[in-house]
């Protein structure tokens, strides 16, 4: 599998490539952020979110939590604040990442099913 575009850790083991295997298909309209650096801490937060039995929505509702956290913290407009902001975001990015990854691990779809 040579031609097999994944995106790892050069220490990840044989099991967490499988994983990515799994549940982070490759997709070119990838942007790089996500490719280089998300994707490759995420199937470690997968994992942690699955042994917690967290479920792909409630990982979704981390995700809009700290995407509007960061809103929050732009419109305070500090230093500081920027810094939080950025932090926020990715958190919330990573997770948007992560919630996808563990529906396609516990075999959930995601559902609207909470309104």
């Amino acid at each position: 599998m040579s031609s097999e575009k994944l995106s790892t850790f050069f220490f990840d083991s044989e099991r967490i490539i499988e994983l990515r295997r799994q549940v982070q298909p490759y997709s070119a309209k990838e942007d790089l952020w996500s490719w280089y650096v998300l994707r490759r801490m995420s199937i470690y937060i997968t994992i942690l979110f699955e042994k917690m039995r967290l479920t792909p929505n409630a990982v979704s509702w981390l995700s809009v939590l700290f995407v509007l956290l960061s809103g929050l913290f732009m419109v305070m407009a500090t230093p500081t604040s920027f810094i939080l902001a950025f932090v926020a975001y990715n958190l919330g990015y990573l997770f948007d990442c992560v919630d996808g990854e563990l529906a396609r691990m516990t075999k959930k779809n995601p559902s609207l099913d909470f309104l």
